[in-house]
């Protein structure tokens, strides 16, 4: 039967590609470790003993600034908003569309940090 012989070939074919893809997958995963590894090694960091002595180092400049903020009291001297900031599309839907400028269109900037 010659139609035999092509579904063997066919099934010899597939069987040889399944490996390849499993080899290759296989081949992938350990190559991507051993490179996060080999980085890990390379680019460290900060040491131990460093983060440490960072962390110890902000948290007392935190207490201290704790401290003298509430000696000071300043923080009983603010007052709470008499309202919400709105936005500049919120303003204008309300007035529908419109400035309050006559009609003018007028920019606004907003200045992130």
């Amino acid at each position: 039967m010659p139609g035999s012989q092509d579904v063997n070939s066919r099934d010899a074919a597939l069987r040889k590609l399944t490996r390849i893809n499993r080899w290759l997958i296989a081949g992938s995963v350990t190559a991507t470790g051993a490179l996060s590894a080999l980085a890990a090694g390379t680019f460290s960091g900060h040491a131990v003993t460093a983060a440490s002595t960072t962390t110890e180092a902000a948290s007392s400049t935190a207490a201290e600034a704790a401290k003298s903020t509430a000696s000071s009291g300043s923080a009983a001297n603010l007052e709470a908003a008499s309202s919400a900031p709105s936005s500049a599309e919120a303003t204008e839907s309300s007035t529908g569309g419109e400035s309050s400028t006559g009609g003018e269109s007028s920019t606004v900037v907003s200045g992130g940090s």
